[in-house]
């Protein structure tokens, strides 16, 4: 697959003509749109300490070594490597602030610890879930936990229940699993016959510049469980199913959960349906009327299963 430089280029441009009229706009229109630094929700406040130069040091080591490296070294090495140096990126720009850049986020009143640790009945909690989700409400659940489905809450109350409870370990188990997702990614890709693709995408996804956001919220564990319940998906649709044929030779179309693995098929549904904040049983009826997913010279393709997309209103 020869690499096309002129997509990248044109859509870098996009980007950032889209980051400067973010910027400028806002100026020329003298209208306050809330954020201290456009385009960013963020303050600007630039400083050189030792944590700060640590952090520095550790994006110009992988942004140097990464590329090289995942085209020369074996892939199961090249999943391992990567899945770390996303960890690492991740824990050098929050650590840049010491503990506190992490452990500030999950000792607010908003973030899911502070509802989790207060849950002593879990069944009836789900049962009051739907009912203490607006703020008008007597003991209303907090943004996040009143914004997502009770899986997530679940999540947390289930570190809770193992012990972890200090903000800054709290983080790393989040920061951890959301990691993983670098992996998964990977893993789909070659499952799909893209390994090479993978390789040469797999610096990307460790740097990835989304980790200044996300790895200072539970949306990191959330790219988690989407990224590996992808990842079921397509090894569901692409192994060796009861009427046989190993998945190299799947040819034509496969309706995915009618002659694939049972098992990858269910954990694929488990997995979306809590992301996405279906119910499992919906979730399944959403996974059982896919559209066709097939294999032909140019690669794997397919449609968007067809579902209830109402679901998480009703």
């Amino acid at each position: 697959m020869q690499a096309r430089p002129r997509p990248a280029v044109v859509s870098a441009l996009v980007g950032l003509v889209l980051v400067v009229a973010a910027m400028v706009v806002p100026l020329l229109l003298d209208d306050d749109v809330r954020v201290h630094f456009p385009p960013l929700h963020a303050w600007w406040g630039p400083r050189f300490d030792p944590l700060v130069l640590v952090a520095i040091a550790a994006g110009v080591l992988l942004w140097s070594a990464l590329p090289r490296l995942c085209l020369e070294l074996p892939w199961r090495v090249v999943v391992v490597l990567t899945t770390f140096a996303g960890w690492l990126w991740t824990c050098a720009l929050g650590l840049s602030d010491g503990r506190y850049g992490f452990a500030r986020v999950y000792g607010r009143t908003s973030e899911y610890p502070h509802d989790a640790q207060t849950v002593r009945d879990v069944p009836a909690m789900l049962r009051e879930f739907v009912e203490r989700i607006p703020s008008s409400a007597p003991d209303n659940w907090h943004t996040h936990v009143a914004g997502h489905p009770p899986g997530a809450l679940l999540s947390f109350v289930l570190l809770d229940r193992l012990g972890v409870q200090d903000p800054f370990w709290i983080a790393m188990v989040v920061v951890t699993v959301g990691a993983t997702s670098v992996a998964a990614v990977l893993l789909t890709l070659d499952l799909l016959g893209s390994r090479d693709l993978a390789r040469r995408a797999a610096p990307w996804l460790a740097l990835a510049p989304l980790v200044v956001w996300a790895g200072v919220s539970a949306d990191w564990y959330f790219a988690a469980v989407a990224a590996w319940g992808l990842y079921l998906l397509a090894r569901a649709a692409t192994s060796r199913g009861p009427r046989g044929g190993p998945r190299a030779s799947l040819r034509g179309c496969c309706w995915a959960g009618a002659s694939t693995s049972p098992t990858a098929w269910c954990c694929s549904a488990s997995l979306l349906s809590r992301c996405c904040g279906w119910r499992p049983g919906r979730a399944a009826r959403v996974h059982g009327t896919p559209r066709p997913l097939h294999r032909d010279r140019r690669g794997w393709a397919g449609g968007p299963c067809r579902g209830h997309w109402a679901a998480r209103s009703r």
